[in-house]
């Protein structure tokens, strides 16, 4: 039995601990400005799924500026969806928002369907959000109509985008 806690001080995004509360690792994140977890969930394999906010840029991966977790937000504060697996290494990272005046990151929850062959997540954000997470403002965005909208996106395990409500 293990037990996962989020964390929102000192760059630290994940802690796991034993059955005896004996730390077993923690997972760092840092960038140039702040990550705010919000939801964590686990699938059957002991993989860790976990959405929040970030702004600027932030390395989810804890391997330094450039690296393979590397995520530039495209607004004030977006959001994101990051997969660990159940040593806390680092899998992929998703993220989204918009360019100017979003905010999105602040209510996110994440779950799986009952096969755990889907991911979803849920969250509020201001004017639009870009769920391709490329910044064209074409396919993949979904135009807000309001100061508080929310959405519902829906990710495929091997971590592609498949569908937003």
């Amino acid at each position: 039995m293990h037990s996962i806690a989020l964390v929102y001080a000192s760059r630290r995004l994940l802690e796991s601990f034993t059955s005896a509360g004996t730390l077993e690792w923690a997972k760092h994140a840092g960038g140039t400005s702040g990550e705010s977890p919000t939801d964590v969930t686990s699938d059957s394999n002991g993989n860790l799924y976990v959405t929040g906010g970030f702004r600027a840029t932030s390395d989810f991966a804890g391997d330094g500026p450039g690296g393979s977790g590397d995520l530039v937000s495209l607004g004030a504060l977006d959001w994101f969806l990051a997969k660990y697996n159940s040593s806390g290494a680092f899998q992929w990272v998703r993220g989204g928002g918009e360019g100017s005046g979003d905010q999105g990151g602040f209510l996110g929850e994440v779950a799986l369907d009952s096969t755990g062959s889907s991911i979803f997540i849920t969250d509020q954000y201001q004017y639009n959000s870009d769920f391709a997470g490329d910044g064209s403002g074409g396919a993949g965005d979904l135009p807000g109509t309001s100061l508080s909208n929310f959405f519902l996106v829906k990710f495929s395990r091997s971590e592609e985008h498949t569908s937003e409500l």
